[in-house]
């Protein structure tokens, strides 16, 4: 009996261990790595067989594809890539490599700047934005907005007594989007990007 059990035992284990391990492939020749190295930097690592020809596409939120490119590896890559210029939020990084395909998400986020400023803004109707400034600390501010392709659309020297709040209309400019810098004489403080 005991010599029963043992074997069917050991029958179960090898079933078991052939089912978990039946769909397991090779391990994966190659690792694709993307992460932020600092606010506005991402740098993309490979390190895989060479030669190995990779293909990167990333994705705003709104997952249109804004950047591709086709990488030729010889020992690996670390390849960064500049997303200053670039509307903060979450980006998608998709890499195909020898036929495989990976998926990386990373978060674009605004600096932390010391100081105590508070910059809200938000859509309040079409084509418009309410903004409030509250800082006790700061006193002269610029105020700067982009649009989404980068353009310049309003410039303001602000010097405050109190809080500070206004009412933008961009309606005639057919922006879906705007971007807010606030500064200092000494340092950027906010930004702060608005969907229309």
């Amino acid at each position: 009996m005991k010599v029963l059990v043992k074997s069917t035992l050991m029958a179960l284990l090898v079933l078991t261990s052939n089912l978990l391990f039946a769909n397991v492939e090779n391990p994966p020749e190659a690792l694709v790595s993307v992460k932020i190295l600092e606010p506005g930097k991402m740098q993309l690592a490979y390190y895989g067989k060479s030669p190995e020809k990779l293909m990167v596409n990333i994705y705003n939120e709104d997952n249109q594809r804004i950047f591709n490119e086709t990488i030729q590896s010889e020992n690996g890559i670390k390849k960064p890539y500049n997303l200053k210029e670039l509307p903060y939020g979450e980006y998608k990084v998709k890499v195909r490599v020898d036929g495989k395909v990976s998926m990386h998400k990373v978060m674009h986020e605004a600096p932390k700047f010391p100081g105590k400023v508070k910059m809200v803004a938000t859509a309040c109707e079409q084509g418009k934005i309410k903004m409030l400034l509250m800082s006790p600390y700061y006193k002269n501010f610029r105020l700067r907005i982009y649009d989404e392709d980068n353009e310049l659309l309003f410039q303001q020297d602000i010097r405050q007594k109190n809080n500070y709040g206004r009412v933008f209309n961009f309606e005639e400019h057919k922006t879906k989007s705007v971007r807010l810098v606030l500064s200092s004489d000494r340092e950027i403080l906010q930004r702060k990007t608005v969907n229309l």
